[in-house]
């Protein structure tokens, strides 16, 4: 993974890391040939699935996890070997788009927006007073910590009917004559603005076909023109209704709350316990 730094100012850097096939190949094809070893598919004995099918089942949802943990872990691996003073957790940087080709995957590059905390030094003589503040730890507080500890380490799996919060890709037509036809659109239907718009997806299943109003869902152009692969100039062109057959689901699932979570935990920020 080569991961470059690109300083805004004191206190604001952007770090921007490139994922090759070499940090991710292995650990795709271990995870696959895992699934297929224990999937059970009907019309084939456990272990005896053929790979090509495994691949095709579950291949974009088993490099999308990998692609996110080793993302992860180059972030922290890179904050803690250079030593870095950050305020808050790393953010992914807005201004940069960048898209992926998940049938024909090669280097992922993503960027993300990190706050220096900034350098001063405090001279203190027996003239000066301060503060103590007495910080109370309330259980919700850890709860909440750990909660996004288990989110953060968590895995994406593909399912067969959608939930709140789960990824959606599939193939995304324009109800109008002549009109436009996205193959590989994805979208997360809780980031709608529009309820009415959000609740069209509840329950939908892999093969259903949900019809609904994108410029309406969301409420920004740079959104729509996203989802829609299109220029931004070019959605008022496009306020009509689409319709989305659901080619797979990804629901995200957090990470088990037991030693193994904990011990990844420690090791990103670089904290040691005994």
């Amino acid at each position: 993974m080569k991961v470059t730094r690109k300083d805004l100012d004191k206190l604001n850097a952007v770090l921007t890391l490139t994922i090759e096939p070499a940090d991710y190949q292995e650990k795709t094809e271990k995870e696959l040939k895992d699934i297929r070893r224990k999937a059970n598919i009907p019309g084939f004995r456990k272990g005896m699935v053929p790979i090509s099918l495994v691949k095709k089942m579950y291949g974009k949802s088993v490099l999308a996890d990998v692609i996110n943990k080793t993302l992860g872990e180059g972030i922290y691996d890179y904050i803690r070997n250079q030593k870095l003073n950050i305020l808050g957790e790393p953010l992914p940087n807005e201004d940069v788009k960048r898209e992926f080709d998940w049938d024909n995957p090669t280097d992922f590059v993503f960027d993300f927006d990190i706050a220096l905390a900034p350098e001063f030094d405090a001279r203190l003589t027996e003239k000066d007073t301060l503060t103590y503040h007495e910080i109370e730890i309330t259980d919700k507080m850890v709860d909440d910590q750990v909660t996004s500890y288990a989110e953060r380490f968590g895995h994406s799996e593909d399912v067969e009917q959608y939930t709140d919060g789960d990824f959606i890709r599939g193939t995304l037509t324009e109800q109008a004559e002549g009109g436009i036809v996205v193959d590989k659109a994805m979208l997360m239907p809780s980031y709608m603005k529009d309820e009415k718009q959000r609740k069209l997806f509840e329950g939908a299943k892999k093969g259903d076909v949900v019809t609904f109003n994108p410029s309406v869902a969301y409420d920004n152009d740079a959104e729509v023109a996203s989802m829609l692969q299109i220029e931004k100039d070019k959605v008022a062109e496009h306020k009509g209704e689409f319709a989305l057959t659901i080619n797979s689901i990804s629901h995200h699932q957090a990470a088990a709350l037991d030693a193994e979570l904990f011990a990844k935990v420690f090791a990103s920020t670089g904290r040691c316990y005994t």
